[in-house]
């Protein structure tokens, strides 16, 4: 198996733990009418994905949805005891679908500061004057939460939560079954 089909499996394993189907949407968010293939074109989102877990849902520009192929967000699994961490997968660069692509483009950051997961802990916080000057907002926002990527360190991802910084991990971790 190679290290794609490998993180796929993983992710649909993980996305089938959460326990519930559909999408988690952002208040004032809205489905827009968008260029075809954008991030925000939810007709290109693979909708056959729905079926396998909840997806917490980004918004871009207007309060645009973004696809969940996109910014793939997940929540842990309650039977497994995972409900504190949380993990994002995203093409690379952002804007890049995931779907059928290769492990080289493909980024999964963990959010788990408690160390729930088994090869955990994954995150810590800093202060929003801490953050380095390399990073950049992307845009893309979750109910008052600010995604910003750093091209000099694709290790972490931050994501910005008014003066606090959360630094999301990128990696992956044992299954829940």
């Amino acid at each position: 198996m190679n290290r794609f089909t490998a993180s796929l499996v993983v992710a649909l394993m993980l996305t089938a733990c959460t326990g519930s189907i559909g999408a988690s949407t952002p208040p004032g968010s809205e489905e827009c009418d968008s260029p075809s293939g954008s991030p925000t074109d939810l007709s290109s989102e693979p909708a056959d994905w729905l079926d396998y877990g909840t997806y917490l849902r980004w918004t871009y520009g207007e309060g645009c949805l973004v696809r969940i192929d996109v910014i793939s967000h997940h929540q842990g699994a309650a039977h497994c005891d995972w409900e504190q961490m949380q993990w994002i997968t995203i093409g690379k660069p952002l804007g890049r679908s995931i779907e059928d692509d290769s492990a080289e483009n493909i980024g999964r950051y963990l959010w788990d500061p408690r160390g729930v997961l088994p090869d955990g802990p994954f995150g810590a916080e800093i202060e929003r004057t801490d953050l380095p000057e390399s990073a950049s907002d992307t845009g893309f926002r979750r109910n008052g939460r600010e995604l910003w990527l750093d091209e000099s360190d694709e290790s972490v991802m931050y994501v910005v939560v008014g003066d606090t910084v959360q630094i999301w991990e990128e990696g992956n971790s044992g299954l829940c079954a």
